[in-house]
Parts: structure tokens; C-alpha cells; sequence
């Protein structure tokens, strides 16, 4: 099971997103329908949305 899970994660890796894609995405999710908690305003911009990873 663990392995599958593992698997499935590595394959994740993947997929690709344009701006546009993320935009459409991000979009459609309300931030209160997201449970966990929030991160510091001042950690903000180490989120996903503020991500930039160079291309291989």
C-alpha cells in the first residue's frame, strides 16, 4: 500500500501546469473550505502559489 501510494506520488511529479492551468485551479477553491491551518502572513510567500521551479 505504502509503496502504490509512493508510486503514485513520484508519477505526480509529472504532470504540468501552466499559469493558466494553476489560475483555473486555484479559482475554484474557497480558502474556508481548505481545512488545516494558515500559514503566517509573513511565511506567505513560501506557498505553492509563489513557487518557481527551473525547468530540468
Amino acid at each position: 500500500m505504502k509503496i502504490t501510494n509512493l508510486e503514485a506520488n513520484i508519477d505526480s511529479l509529472k504532470m504540468k501546469f501552466t499559469n493558466k492551468d494553476l489560475e483555473e485551479i486555484a479559482s475554484q477553491i474557497c480558502d474556508e473550505d481548505v481545512a488545516g491551518d494558515r500559514p503566517h502572513t509573513a511565511f506567505a510567500h513560501t506557498t505553492w502559489k509563489y513557487a518557481n521551479t527551473p525547468r530540468k
